[in-house]
């Protein structure tokens, strides 16, 4: 027997969505057209996807959360390692996890992680197309502005400001405020 999605009775689904097995969508979500929810997402109450969202398998989505049509949330980050004049693709098995009242802009990607999870805290503000990757953890009610791209295994801390078209290098940490 294969698992089913449960989706709350109050939660709207909008036409063309596909929700995978074992997802969970929480009451009063707002998954509009054309969203793709692969398995074992967790959607919070009161969370609202615009058209053309894509989650990726595992991807948690705290309550009260806006994502912005386009973006994809947990697909494969940057993953490759050389070996004989070639590059081998390093699988990424972490997930993302996102917090409560964050907003993700338009065509905003946030990479899965490649062990541990990418993390991106309460409250934080991203622009649209930002560009987060793997492993990378934003603090609580940071904001980012449009075209901002983050190397993998970089840590911002809580209450920053990154202002537009900024590139962070990978393995940084940034403190808080």
């Amino acid at each position: 027997c294969r698992p089913t999605a449960h989706v709350d009775p109050s939660a709207h689904v909008g036409p063309l969505s596909v929700i995978g097995a074992g997802a969970v969508v929480g009451a009063r979500a707002y998954i509009g057209p054309q969203c793709l929810l692969e398995s074992a997402v967790l959607i919070g109450e009161d969370v609202r996807l615009a058209g053309r969202v894509t989650l990726c398998r595992g991807v948690q989505i705290g309550a009260r959360t806006v994502v912005q049509p386009g973006a994809v949330i947990g697909g494969d980050g940057f993953g490759f390692a050389p070996e004989g004049g070639r590059w081998l693709k390093v699988p990424q098995i972490g997930a993302v996890r996102i917090g409560a009242d964050v907003e993700i802009g338009s065509n905003t990607a946030v990479d899965r992680g490649a062990i541990e999870d990418t993390v991106i805290e309460e409250g934080v503000k991203l622009d649209n197309l930002i560009h987060i990757a793997h492993n990378v953890r934003i603090g609580a009610h940071s904001a980012l502005a449009a075209c901002v791209g983050v190397s993998g295994s970089t840590s911002i801390g809580r209450r920053c400001m990154i202002g537009g078209q900024v590139g962070i290098g990978g393995h940084l940490t940034i403190c808080d405020e």
